[in-house]
């Protein structure tokens, strides 16, 4: 463990503990997982594609990842319902069906002396759903969109270690509903 004060040399705030990992001079990994479930008796499907990039080139890193999933509605007439209730069988769902994608990119490059970090993240999430509402039947479209992203820079100036970080942050949210009699 480092003294405290080194921190801020690697991004964190004065007064954080520091671990130093010595890590290889040049680096490069590429991964990918692709993972899947189907219930045996009624109920969600899923899959999962993932993608990851890492690379280190002396004080240069890059790590890429992306992530794609879809998740499959449950739908009422896959469970067991009480006595007298009635949800209209396949037409309502328990719960929505999901898509998923994801990015995130994240980048350390040397400025002379000074060190940059710019990070950004991604993601757009969609799920649908239909549902009983009195005598009527609504399917009703959630979509959210996030963009993020995040630039530090740390270094000396006049004798001071100096930080500074910006970030920014956008979502936006939208919903759908349709009516059936």
């Amino acid at each position: 463990m480092l003294l405290a004060e080194a921190t801020a040399l690697y991004g964190g705030a004065p007064g954080q503990r520091v671990v130093n990992l010595v890590l290889q001079r040049r680096f490069q990994s590429h991964d990918g997982r692709v993972s899947g479930g189907q219930p045996t008796q009624g109920g969600t499907s899923s899959l999962t594609a993932q993608l990851r990039r890492s690379e280190i080139d002396g004080p240069r890193t890059v790590q890429m990842s992306a992530r794609a999933s879809r998740d499959t509605a449950l739908h009422a007439d896959e469970r067991e319902q009480n006595e007298g209730e009635e949800l209209s069988g396949s037409a309502v769902n328990l719960r929505p069906a999901v898509d998923l994608a994801a990015l995130h990119i994240s980048t350390t490059r040397p400025l002379g002396d000074w060190s940059a970090v710019l990070t950004l993240n991604g993601q757009r999430r969609e799920s649908t759903s239909r549902v009983l509402f009195g005598d009527a039947v609504v399917d009703t479209l959630r979509r959210n969109e996030h963009l993020g992203g995040a630039l530090g820079l740390s270094g000396r100036a006049l004798g001071w270690q100096v930080q500074a970080n910006a970030t920014a942050q956008a979502s936006r949210a939208r919903e759908r509903f349709r009516r059936y009699a």
